[in-house]
């Protein structure tokens, strides 16, 4: 609801808190500075699967970490499951917001309709 009302992306981190894959995730690719900095622009909630097995579910969560990418309308639009580095994973989100961005702005309104009253 929060990501329809602020037209913001959602960004869903599934992990574990016994997955040393996903502990490497947050230390090494969410927390550098070019990532924390666009996920700014998110909304971006960390799942922990164990705690939330329906929801883990409701995405077909089958690895961790798994991330996904979902529009404001919370409409899946990528899924990130192998990480490099943090520069590939920034690339990726930041393709990812500027294509949705591009697609999810509201149309601009004329400025003024035009009246057939004056071609007379």
């Amino acid at each position: 609801k929060q990501a329809k009302r602020e037209n913001k992306l959602i960004v869903l981190d599934f992990g574990a808190t016994w997955c040393d894959p996903c502990k490497e995730l947050d230390r090494n690719i969410i927390r550098d500075p070019r990532v924390a900095k666009l996920l700014k622009r998110c909304i971006f909630r960390k799942i922990d699967s164990d705690r939330h097995p329906q929801l883990s579910k409701d995405f077909a969560v089958v690895g961790l970490p798994d991330v996904r990418f979902l529009s404001p309308t919370g409409l899946e639009q990528k899924r990130l499951v192998k990480f490099s580095t943090a520069t590939e994973f920034a690339l990726e989100l930041e393709r990812f917001i500027q294509k949705m961005e591009s697609t999810v702005r509201p149309a601009v309104k004329a400025s003024k309709p035009v009246s057939s009253r004056g071609s007379q």
